[in-house]
């Protein structure tokens, strides 16, 4: 059985990078509870969840092989993306990137029905986004693939000509 693994190691060098973020302690409680807060009003515990979902199934839609996996790919996601270790890092990445009032603002737009369908929308409108990704990255591979193979004929011609 073929199994294709490129989108969980693209997924752990996304998830890993903004996994490795802590609080800056230089920050004041009040912005860090406001990150929190943040957290809490766009629900990214089920949105996590969700997307682990989301993510399993392109997985395996991309290599209907791996099916027989779905349950070994959903443990690991639910191993690795345990909430209680998740969820400092996410207020550490938002309480780096906005400022306490901008955090603030950001809740309030979020408790407003246009924002609480935002949330609602944000998981089907990522997995409609990555399709398009991958359906336009499926129709020119091939065009990949040449400029792939043209390259490494060129490093392949450069390091017979080094001495």
């Amino acid at each position: 059985m073929k199994i294709m693994f490129a989108p969980a190691m693209l997924l752990a060098l996304v998830l890993g990078c903004a996994s490795s973020a802590q609080a800056d302690e230089t920050l004041p409680q009040s912005h860090l509870d406001a990150a929190s807060e943040l957290v809490d009003v766009m629900n990214l515990e089920e949105n996590l969840a969700a997307f682990g979902d989301v993510f399993i199934d392109s997985m395996i839609q991309q290599n209907p092989d791996s099916e027989p996996l779905r349950d070994v790919f959903s443990a690991w996601f639910q191993s690795i993306f345990d909430w209680e270790t998740v969820r400092p890092r996410y207020v550490a990445i938002y309480a780096e990137s906005y400022t306490e009032a901008e955090l603030r603002e950001i809740s309030a737009f979020y408790s407003t029905p246009t924002g609480m369908k935002s949330l609602a929308l944000m998981p089907e409108l990522a997995q409609k986004g990555a399709a398009i990704g991958n359906e336009l990255a499926m129709e020119h591979s091939q065009e990949l693939e040449q400029m792939v193979m043209e390259r490494m004929a060129e490093i392949e011609k450069e390091a017979m000509a080094k001495p």
